[in-house]
């Protein structure tokens, strides 16, 4: 009830917005950017690269296992 009657009386309103807040706008929307292009060349690598990384890991395994 006060802050309608604070409105109603006043004639003109004053806004600030400080320079964090506009950080936070860019901040808060790039985030999501950054997640997606990382995820879009893990998943390239991930495509690429896994079966001759996993080849290679799964080769040292069985000489690794073959010495025991």
């Amino acid at each position: 009830m006060n802050l309608l009657f604070c409105s109603i009386k006043s004639a003109s309103f004053f806004a600030y917005i400080d320079p964090g807040t506009g950080g936070m706008f860019i901040g808060g929307s790039l985030w999501v950017f950054i997640v997606m292009f990382f995820s879009v060349i893990g998943a390239f690598f991930l495509k690429y690269f896994y079966k001759p990384i996993k080849k290679g890991l799964l080769s040292l395994w069985k000489r690794v296992k073959g010495k025991e």
